[in-house]
């Protein structure tokens, strides 16, 4: 027999334990590879979702508000809102913000292409050295513009004559 078995062969009970008690690396888990960066906070891989903020929705201005349309359509504020929920379910249910940001009239607007008048009405409600400028279309002419934060996006201005995009 050779040196190495018998040594094998006569291991005491405390050289057993002792290697049983020894941390044991699968290759799979310890490597030097980098390891995969998981993209998570990357909106465009995740389900689109959305929130009005009750403040911005008392927000009142001649052509981008939410009280002014309501008033002017004979609706209240409650009918109109309940109204832009259900096109925006129809519209944008089991999409991610990828998919919507494909969609003709919807997706991310540059900081750098908006004018001065854009920036100074966006900058009533969110700092947009911060957040990312987000619009989605209602219909051919209605856009929702608003911003992208922890992949929700929030409108806050309500474009219904699609005025913000020429607003120089």
């Amino acid at each position: 027999m050779s040196k190495k078995k018998s040594q094998c062969a006569h291991k005491t009970f405390a050289q057993i334990q002792a290697e049983l008690k020894k941390p044991k690396h699968d290759t799979t888990m310890v490597s030097d590879a980098q390891p995969k960066i998981d993209d998570t906070n990357n909106p465009d891989t995740k389900p689109f979702r959305w929130c009005f903020l009750p403040n911005n929705l008392k927000w009142n201005h001649k052509y981008f508000g939410w009280k002014s349309y309501c008033t002017n359509g004979g609706k209240g504020l409650k009918e109109f809102t309940e109204e832009i929920e259900r096109a925006i379910h129809d519209l944008y249910a089991d999409k991610t913000f990828g998919q919507v940001s494909a969609l003709p009239h919807c997706g991310y607007y540059g900081t750098k292409t908006l004018s001065n008048a854009q920036k100074n009405l966006l900058r009533s409600h969110i700092d947009i050295t911060q957040f990312q400028v987000y619009h989605i279309a209602i219909n051919d002419k209605h856009r929702l513009i608003g911003y992208v934060e922890n992949n929700m996006f929030y409108p806050i201005l309500n474009d219904i004559e699609h005025q913000f995009s020429s607003r120089k």
